[in-house]
């Protein structure tokens, strides 16, 4: 609008005076000048006044244009598009600003045409240029009002842009909501039950000892005891552990990754079989990585844990394979062993909170579900390839963005 006032200004100006009408020049004047005091006003953080100043310089302009120039210049034309100009520019949110606008709009052309003004100045335009006048007021009323209709129309199609988009985000939430709410009531009610199972066989393994003189018998269940409290510190470990990746914030460390891997390793010793089995690694001993190690040591731990606990011990040579690389921003691990393998129809489902793949399974069945969230938090991926009697190859693979071999 502030170069279509100035075009217009500078436009009617030349024409005056090729045809040596000097009588509008201040009209022009104005309209030359206003713009400029407008975009400083935009750029000042002052919108409305700014926009406000504008079309009230510009309605001046067209008020004594229309008392100066005869009736055939077509000047009243101009009163058209100032009657949307408005609505468009301010916005509707400021209606009263709008509507006071129009009946404004409305006062002047009323006064213009039949009021009764003297003019100081002859007014005797040759008729080519009331012609050239009629032509070019029409031009720029209609060019304005389409100028306002098509920035309306661009306006609401955005707002139903933003609309179906904001409409679309809400339905994902909405999904996502859902599934949490699916998933907390899976969680509430398995995590209940996996605190009292526990509870209840030392309950009655405690009301049995009670009456044993047995001391072989009592040893036995003291053992038993042992164990189940033992699963149950297991799963506790797991239950923080699945907090603590949902709610901790990512931060970036620097991992020596060999020995990181190492660490766990040794780590895991403790597990039925873990001494039996072959750990071939293969990573660079200076691969620095700079990533979240607390979601690595989940990771790490869950998948060669898990690694240990389901080996095929009736094989004669067992063995994890830990293999580490770094191509690009990506960097990529993977864990193969030739354990007991995953059944085709388990795959799809072993990253699902609380699943176990059979009732002898003595997990909890979050380790993997822990495992895939830890990775997801990285903006990663984890993949899995098994075989069932021969053995598992899970693949992680994440961005990162400062990682090295020193």
């Amino acid at each position: 609008m502030c170069f279509l006032s100035l075009t217009v200004g500078i436009f009617y100006a030349a024409i005056d005076l090729l045809n040596s009408v000097h009588y509008a020049l201040p009209i022009y004047a104005i309209l030359i000048s206003t713009p400029f005091c407008s975009l400083w006003l935009l750029k000042s953080s002052h919108i409305v006044t700014g926009k406000m100043i504008l079309l009230l310089a510009a309605l001046a302009a067209t008020f004594f244009a229309s008392v100066s120039d005869p009736f055939e210049a077509g000047v009243f034309m101009i009163y058209v598009p100032f009657s949307i100009t408005s609505f468009a520019l301010v916005g509707f949110e400021k209606r009263w600003i709008n509507f006071s606008f129009c009946c404004l709009v409305g006062f002047t052309f009323y006064l213009a045409y039949f009021g009764n003004f003297r003019l100081p100045y002859e007014q005797n335009p040759p008729a080519h240029y009331l012609a050239i006048s009629l032509i070019f007021n029409f031009i720029i009323a209609v060019g304005s009002s389409i100028l306002m209709v098509y920035f309306l129309i661009e306006l609401n199609a955005e707002s139903e842009t933003e609309l179906r988009e904001k409409e679309k985000d809400l339905l994902v939430k909405n999904s996502a909501l859902e599934k949490l709410n699916q998933e907390l009531d899976r969680f509430v009610y398995s995590v209940s039950h996996d605190l009292r199972s526990p509870l209840s066989s030392i309950l009655g393994l405690t009301n049995l000892a009670k009456f044993e003189n047995d001391t072989h018998e009592l040893k036995k269940y003291m053992n038993m005891i042992q164990e189940r409290v033992k699963a149950q510190d297991e799963f506790i470990k797991e239950i923080i552990e699945y907090s603590r990746n949902v709610r901790v914030e990512l931060k970036s460390e620097e991992i020596p990754f060999h020995a990181f891997v190492f660490q766990h390793i040794e780590g895991l010793r403790y597990l039925e079989g873990a001494n039996n089995i072959n750990f071939e690694i293969d990573v660079h001993e200076r691969l620095i990585l700079q990533s979240d190690k607390a979601r690595w040591k989940t990771i790490l731990s869950n998948l060669i844990g898990n690694a240990i606990k389901y080996h095929d011990h009736r094989k004669e040579k067992r063995y994890i394979k830990i293999n580490a690389t770094l191509t690009g921003s990506f960097f990529t691990v993977a864990i193969e062993d030739n354990g007991s393998g995953i059944p085709e129809e388990h795959k799809d489902k072993i990253f699902d909170m609380f699943y176990r793949g059979t009732d002898a399974s003595t997990g909890s069945g979050l380790g993997l579900y822990i495992t895939s969230e830890a990775v997801k938090q990285l903006n990663g991926s984890i993949q899995v390839n098994s075989e069932y009697g021969k053995g598992s190859y899970f693949i992680v693979k994440v961005p990162v963005l400062n990682s090295a071999k020193t």
